[in-house]
């Protein structure tokens, strides 16, 4: 993503949680929208997570990060998808 305004593309602005991002969105204040929707994602409580920075620090396997890079670069099942 390369600007604000992609990301607002693909967020739903009529989720409840959004609400303070909406409206400095209509009152043309992009960086009160992006300080909103961080501060929601930050505070929210849903959905609830089974596991913590701690646990997934632990679970660290240098295997899957590095299977999950080639897939990041459209490398599946031994075939270059390309970009």
């Amino acid at each position: 993503m390369y600007d604000s305004r992609e990301l607002f593309s693909r967020l739903d602005f009529g989720h409840p949680g959004l609400a303070a991002a909406r409206a400095a969105l209509r009152e043309g204040d992009d960086q009160g929208a992006l300080r909103a929707i961080i501060e929601h994602f930050r505070t929210r409580t849903q959905p609830s997570y089974l596991f913590d920075e701690a646990d997934v620090a632990a679970f660290h396997d240098p295997q899957i990060v590095q299977e999950a890079d080639r897939v990041c670069d459209h490398f599946l099942f031994g075939y270059d998808l390309g970009r």
